[in-house]
């Protein structure tokens, strides 16, 4: 075999060895049974999940036993949101991304292999000039590893959005359970006032049909008592539209058959949060994670004006006479200087900080707004449990004692029953009010805890 063709054979060998390292297209449908399968199939009460409220509990972000066989408490119902909610799933996924590119970021580029082959059309011994060079760049400028800092600044970035995500996903829940808990309770006393008219109305109705009591007396009850079976039933619906929005917030199917301890949590305000919202609130996270990877992309165009060097060997033919070849190449900066990209970096890094400032300052107003809220939703459960209860129940005693003694008046009686109910549903308002305002309290501070290595 000759110089050149040993040359040629030697070039596509090369090519054919780099191209064979390459990765290959794996096409992935989507199959929309085998997630219907999937969501089918999701457990609550499985050991991954089980294991996952270990993983938590170890974490400092779950606390007690995680024992759905009596039903699912509003700490339980957190671990299964956190491991099967949708929108949560998604933002891990996306910090995949992020850590994928992390873990591949600062790569050499490919060495470039350049063949060229001339034929002379004047009659020569050897019409065929063959040539070929391999370049390699060599990083001198640096910026191979700001790449890298930037990818994992960004992956960094992500994680702390996934932190994000989760605690607005258990602020939603939070909501939601109480909002579910209060209108299971709404319909509970409805159900006894229903109860307690029907008990009502017959005691008129047999009064009326003795001529004690007059038909109109008697149909005010009765209009009553209808009137709170149509606010049942809109109860009843209002607390099915919850329980499917809870299983929503769950990750789970509709029809998944879930048993929820449906009650009022109780949660306690954070002590002094306006010291620890600077470091534990999700927003002001994520904005200084942002501002680290304007940092980190204002270092990498500013890396990116300093030249790297280029340098490659070949071997070239040229009427029988072989050579080899060595070149350098080393771009000049005193034109470009990547001047458009290190102004759109600083202004980015601008951007950022202002941003960081403005989370910073909105933070301490949504504090502000909550603190209000949780102080005065706690002076009026106060009053409402402290005044307007005790005196309902008195009157309703009293009424109570009076018809027991012959003294029955039928109007009356409506009017106190109306009233002592009206109360209690008061109180269960300003009790779920209550609540909702620490719950609203403590998703403005943040969670004590990140996320989890691998989230």
């Amino acid at each position: 075999m000759n110089t050149k063709a040993w040359c040629v054979c030697s070039a596509l060998v090369l090519t054919a060895t780099l191209v064979a390292g390459c990765q290959g297209y794996d096409p992935q449908p989507l199959d929309e049974a085998a997630h219907t399968r999937q969501w089918q199939a999701r457990d609550p009460a499985s050991e991954p999940v089980a294991e996952y409220a270990r993983k938590l509990a170890l974490a400092g972000r779950q606390t007690g036993p995680f024992d759905l066989r009596d039903g699912v408490s509003l700490p339980e119902a957190e671990v299964i949101a956190l491991f099967f909610n949708p929108e949560l799933r998604r933002a891990r996924a996306e910090a995949g991304i992020a850590l994928a590119g992390a873990e591949e970021a600062g790569r050499w580029q490919d060495p470039e292999l350049e063949i060229n082959a001339t034929y002379i059309l004047e009659n020569v011994s050897s019409p065929w000039v063959l040539g070929g060079m391999l370049k390699f760049t060599l990083p001198l400028s640096g910026r191979h590893g700001v790449e890298e800092d930037k990818a994992w600044a960004e992956h960094r970035l992500t994680l702390t959005q996934v932190v994000a995500s989760e605690w607005q996903v258990l602020q939603d829940l939070r909501q939601h359970w109480l909002a579910a808990a209060a209108t299971a309770e709404d319909l509970a006393l409805t159900q006894r006032f229903i109860a307690a008219l029907e008990q009502l109305k017959t005691r008129a109705d047999n009064l009326a049909a003795a001529g004690a009591l007059s038909r109109l007396d008697a149909r005010l009850i009765e209009l009553e008592l209808v009137s709170r079976r149509i606010e049942a039933f809109g109860l009843e619906t209002d607390l099915a539209e919850s329980r499917l929005q809870l299983r929503q917030d769950l990750g789970l199917m509709p029809t998944a058959p879930l048993q929820l301890q449906l009650e009022l949590a109780n949660m306690d305000a954070p002590a002094q949060p306006d010291e620890v919202l600077r470091q534990r609130n999700p927003v002001l996270r994520v904005a200084r994670a942002q501002y680290d990877v304007s940092e980190q992309s204002l270092r990498l165009e500013i890396r990116k004006q300093y030249p790297d060097l280029v340098i490659g060997g070949g071997f070239e033919s040229d009427q029988g006479q072989s050579r080899i070849a060595l070149g350098l190449g080393l771009p000049i900066p005193i034109i470009n200087l990547n001047r458009e990209g290190i102004a759109r970096a600083r202004a980015a890094r601008v951007e950022a900080r202002t941003a960081w400032e403005a989370a910073v300052e909105n933070a301490f107003h949504t504090l502000a707004r909550a603190e209000l809220r949780q102080t005065r939703a706690a002076i009026q459960a106060q009053q409402v449990r402290q005044q307007l209860v005790p005196l309902a129940d008195a009157q309703a005693a009293e009424a109570t004692r009076m018809a027991e003694l012959g003294e029955f008046d039928a109007i009356r009686q409506l009017d106190v029953l109306t009233r002592q109910h009206e109360a209690r549903v008061a109180l269960l308002k300003a009790e779920t009010d209550q609540r909702k305002a620490v719950a609203a309290l403590l998703g403005a501070v943040g969670p004590s805890w990140r996320a989890l290595e691998k989230s």
